[in-house]
């Protein structure tokens, strides 16, 4: 079964790869034929162009000034070795883009594994899911791009999986456990290197299945919270940034600070629908906060529709609009019951993850990227819970 499942994951990942480095020689070549020299193909304009230029500065030898997260520095290792070209780069977020499908693929195959379905139906959740993942828009995109998305979301995915791991499989080879915990804590600290509050996302994900979610002795949990709690405040402590990080958290938590974000780098452009967060009183704030959310989930709405990005968006928009009827159809009828709960993990880490950016982003543009991370999540959740929906079909026939 591990040799299947290793083939079904491989194969996707070729699929994947390929379909992005088609899609990746396309736009690169239509880039440098309308004059953006490679960069990203579109007068609105994106942050490729700076990532080049700050990895540039850092190979010759000068140290920029402003650095916002670690993304340069996979640049500057990977040109250290092929030297400085931008399709290279590109390929980066290509290959980043095929592993991610590839760890969704196993992702998915673990959990229904766990669930006792029937070897059709984990095929069918480990296939659904590399449909999902090979040719989500979005996905696709951002594969052929100088961008740090898909890194990022490669990184946080294997995370969500070792995470699973460490929470389903227990300590039955001690080694490999510590091995697992440490590369747990490694990605961890790369995702939140490329943007923190995704790093913050994944282990708040964590910490409520921890507590709220994961039914086992309360010894195992206090142990598992320890190795959680311990290196998050020890590392950021180390890095100068305060004890679980908080010297630089906190600045970036009052609601000046979020509003000001939300105004000056996120509701400007023709993709921004306009929408402010009011944090006067409570009502107030659950009522704008909420529109903010729903955009951020399933926009852009029909009456958002107001430029030509929010246009293209759109049909991928509509196929999430069916996934999710489809997915309230199956939660309102009968599935399979069991005990092994893991992939709600993942629609956890999808309502997390989109709560945090819903905070600060009303720009159609911008949560086609923010909202990668938790698509990706939901695309393999839901692709378990209809396997799951099948085998009880099967079953009450």
């Amino acid at each position: 079964m591990t040799e299947m499942l290793y083939k079904v994951a491989v194969n996707w990942m070729i699929i994947a790869f390929l379909v992005r480095m088609v899609a990746c020689l396309a736009v690169h070549i239509y880039s440098l034929e309308a004059g953006f020299e490679g960069f990203y193909p579109l007068a609105s304009g994106n942050d490729d162009d700076l990532y080049w230029k700050l990895a540039d500065e850092i190979l010759s030898g000068s140290t920029p000034e402003y650095i916002p997260n670690s993304y340069p520095f996979f640049l500057v290792a990977l040109f250290s070795i092929t030297g400085q070209n931008l399709l290279i780069g590109k390929i980066l977020s290509v290959i980043a883009g095929s592993l991610t499908v590839y760890v969704g693929v196993i992702l998915a195959h673990e959990l229904s594994s766990g669930i006792n379905l029937p070897p059709q139906d984990r095929n069918y959740a480990a296939n659904f899911t590399g449909i999902l993942l090979t040719f989500y828009p979005s996905a696709l995109w951002y594969s052929t791009q100088l961008v740090r998305d898909l890194l990022l979301v490669f990184f946080a995915i294997l995370n969500i999986y070792l995470s699973i791991i460490i929470l389903k499989r227990g300590k039955k080879n001690l080694w490999i456990w510590w091995g697992i915990w440490v590369w747990w804590g490694i990605t961890l600290f790369i995702v939140y290197s490329l943007r923190n509050y995704a790093g913050i996302g994944l282990l708040m994900v964590f910490f409520a299945y921890l507590m709220f979610i994961w039914k086992v002795k309360i010894q195992r949990k206090l142990l598992v919270l320890a190795l959680v709690l311990v290196p998050c405040a020890l590392v950021p402590y180390f890095l100068g940034q305060g004890i679980f990080g908080f010297e630089h958290i906190l600045p970036t938590l009052n609601t000046e600070e979020i509003a000001r974000q939300r105004e000056h780098a996120y509701s400007t452009g023709g993709s921004s629908t306009g929408i402010s967060i009011d944090y006067s009183n409570p009502v107030n704030f659950i009522f704008t906060y909420g529109q903010s959310y729903i955009t951020a989930m399933l926009g852009p709405l029909p009456w958002q529709v107001k430029s030509v990005v929010t246009l293209i968006t759109l049909p991928e928009v509509i196929g999430m609009w069916i996934l999710y009827f489809k997915l309230w159809q199956s939660w309102s009828s009968r599935t399979i019951k069991n005990k092994n709960n893991e992939e709600i993990l993942l629609l956890i880490s999808c309502l997390i993850q989109v709560a945090i950016f819903a905070l600060f982003s009303d720009n159609i543009g911008a949560n086609t990227r923010l909202r990668l991370l938790p698509w990706i999540s939901f695309f393999i959740y839901a692709s378990i819970h209809f396997a799951k929906k099948r085998a009880s079909i099967r079953n009450l026939s």
